[in-house]
């Protein structure tokens, strides 16, 4: 098999895992009843599991060794759990009127709510992002993948990728996925250039959602 053939089959079963992990909550456990706040368990849950599930598959089958330690699990895990909190006091202090809140309800946009349960739960849906976009990353460094080359390449795939959003949440849709090409040239040259790239990329992330959301509070 050619080094073209590999990339491609790995890259097929990578966007199959997205795909069907994203797509299964979305169309199958959401429409139970499971939102990002009164339900923020279930989404935490979800995604725990699906991280676990992506990183057992990727090392085991794919690179056939650890790439992301427990150690580092468990840091960014306590992060989250930091930075959900820090929001909710950024809520007690700077509360929005509880018309805001019905309006973002009825977007089906949780996280500005910056309470810890909407905080925690997007946090959880970021981390399994991030391990997925990680996983593939790493697949082009081991392969000697031409940086420059491979971080446009996958900002045009997660462009792609956030276009179900139009029918999924049509109302941010417009913010969201513009906002994801150049999220993915920052994440995909997180990934190329620094070491403690998972830290970093979630960071980014966050930081981008934590902007939105003082848009969405404050702003419209």
């Amino acid at each position: 098999m050619t080094y073209s053939n590999i990339q491609i089959a790995f890259l097929s079963r990578w966007v199959f895992l997205w795909f069907v992990i994203i797509g299964m909550f979305n169309l199958v456990i959401k429409p139970l009843g499971v939102n990002y706040y009164e339900t923020f368990y279930v989404v935490v849950s979800y995604y725990l599991i699906g991280i676990c599930l992506i990183k057992y598959l990727f090392e085991k089958y794919q690179f056939r060794k650890s790439l992301i330690e427990l150690r580092s699990l468990f840091f960014v895990s306590v992060f989250g759990l930091f930075l959900s909190g820090l929001l909710a006091l950024g809520d007690h202090y700077f509360p929005i009127a509880l018309a805001k809140k019905n309006n973002l309800q009825n977007m089906g946009f949780y996280f500005p709510y910056w309470e810890f349960p909407s905080n925690l739960s997007k946090y959880t849906d970021i981390f399994f992002q991030q391990v997925m976009i990680f996983y593939l990353i790493a697949s082009y460094k081991e392969k000697g993948f031409y940086k420059p080359k491979g971080v446009f390449l996958f900002s045009v795939l997660f462009l792609l990728m956030h276009t179900p959003l139009f029918f999924l949440l049509p109302k941010l849709a417009f913010y969201l996925v513009p906002g994801s090409f150049l999220a993915g040239l920052a994440f995909a040259a997180i990934h190329f250039y620094f070491k403690k790239s998972l830290l970093y990329s979630i960071l980014v992330h966050c930081f981008f959602y934590v902007i939105v959301s003082i848009y969405f509070r404050y702003i419209v």
